[in-house]
């Protein structure tokens, strides 16, 4: 059984000469902490048949499972020169979920650890994953699962796919796993202690954030030039950073539930 964190997002598309296709912006319509679910994938089912029957493009449903909790972000794709479709259907059914009541309750993540390195690996399914042969033997710490992320893009012909972030506390396991995982012909992204100090990043969010450290927990990262986008989930709050080689947040985006109650309709 999981807690649930829920994001509706609307997500415009445009098109230009200069950029191709691209997202010109990105708004935050609905957060709420939802009730207790045995099975996520029957709400996940619910929205794809709503979605199906209204006018929307296309969306993505993000899944990140860390510990006993589900972040659900739910990104609703349409055109620029698109008006929101109605959602209230949609909306609807989500707020079914709500809790009546404020749980305070903290949890606490992972990231807590100082692990030496992270690792994001992309597969086609969770079977794939467990058959990846990632043990280091007894005498070598074996690697952390903090978040096990479903991706689900849907635009005509669905796509699926899932993402696990490792933490590594062993540096002698870092090249043993890299190699392994490059074997396999999957898709990886590495991140290192001597690159970008995760547990001073997790305090400087914290602060910027106005959130606990201990609640922030990491479930992603990628590389972009020379930069870092890191994303942290809490129950109320989305929090993405853009992290340089000399650890300095340069960007920080929140979405929060203070934020959206002007929005919220």
């Amino acid at each position: 059984m999981y807690n649930l964190s829920m994001f509706v997002y609307i997500s415009r598309w445009s098109v230009n000469e200069q950029f191709g296709i691209y997202e010109k912006s990105c708004k935050a319509i609905y957060n709420s902490y939802l009730k207790h679910v045995e099975n996520v994938e029957d709400l996940n089912k619910q929205i794809y048949s709503l979605t199906l029957l209204s006018t929307i493009p296309g969306y993505d449903l993000n899944l990140y499972k860390a510990s006993n909790e589900i972040f659900m972000d739910l990104i609703l794709h349409i055109n620029d020169s698109d008006q929101i479709p109605d959602i209230t259907d949609l909306l609807d059914l989500i707020k079914s979920y709500e809790l009546n009541t404020s749980d305070n309750s903290s949890i606490v993540a992972h990231t807590s650890t100082n692990f030496k390195n992270y690792l994001y690996i992309i597969v086609d399914s969770p079977n794939d994953y467990h058959k990846l042969d990632l043990s280091m033997g007894n005498s070598i710490a074996e690697p952390v699962i903090l978040s096990e992320n479903t991706i689900h893009h849907e635009k005509g012909a669905g796509s699926i796919f899932v993402a696990f972030l490792l933490g590594i506390a062993s540096s002698a396991s870092w090249d043993i796993l890299k190699s392994k995982i490059k074997a396999s012909g999957y898709y990886y992204e590495t991140l290192r202690s001597n690159e970008i100090d995760i547990s001073l990043i997790t305090t400087k969010t914290s602060e910027l954030a106005k959130v606990n450290a201990q609640d922030l927990n990491l479930v992603s990262f990628h590389k972009v030039n020379e930069f870092y986008k890191i994303l942290f989930k809490t129950r109320y709050k989305s929090i993405s950073v853009k992290v340089n080689n000399t650890n300095q947040i340069t960007e920080i985006d929140i979405v929060d539930k203070l934020y959206l109650q002007d929005s919220h309709t």
